[in-house]
């Protein structure tokens, strides 16, 4: 038995990922955006380059859960096409699936990362409320070049969580 809680969920993709299409739409369209299932998800979604399942209708099935599950869609969104690193299936549904005026929360340099995958392949993100947790400042300057070449960007707003706001700049 494998106890490590990595290796659990590393090995639920996998038996996922390993069923039938429709198998797999019918379990995600159950699990999607839980966070318990979070991990599973990511490792899922590597495995799988999301090749056999539409993001789209996950993501509108989700619209009947809890406020807080809604609210944790778009950072899931941006980290399911980072992690399957699917160029065609990320031009086709991250401006459908990520609002123009975005709020994300970083506390790592991966979340940084994702991010920064996310603000080169949308085209038209207005706005962008950026939290950082913790050593997240330090890991800002990975994302800020492509912050700043964006023609469409307005607003930005950085702040630091748990201490005072960075402030807000107007571009």
């Amino acid at each position: 038995m494998f106890t490590h809680k990595t290796v659990q969920e590393a090995l639920a993709a996998l038996h996922i990922a390993k069923q039938s299409p429709t198998e797999q739409e019918k379990m995600w369209k159950e699990h999607f955006g839980r966070p318990e299932m979070v991990e599973v998800w990511k490792f899922y979604c590597g495995l799988t380059k999301l090749a056999k399942i539409d993001l789209l209708p996950l993501i509108d099935c989700t619209g009947s859960r809890r406020k807080k599950d809604r609210e944790a869609l778009p950072p899931l969104v941006m980290l399911s096409l980072f992690e399957a690193d699917n160029e065609e299936q990320t031009n086709e549904l991250i401006e459908k699936a990520i609002p123009t005026d975005l709020t994300f929360v970083s506390s790592s340099s991966y979340e940084t990362s994702v991010l920064d995958y996310t603000l080169r392949h949308h085209s038209s993100i207005e706005s962008l409320h950026l939290k950082a947790k913790g050593r997240t400042l330090i890991q800002i300057e990975q994302v800020l070049p492509t912050i700043l070449s964006s023609k469409v960007l307005k607003r930005l707003i950085l702040e630091l969580l748990g201490k005072s706001d960075l402030g807000m700049f107007e571009k």
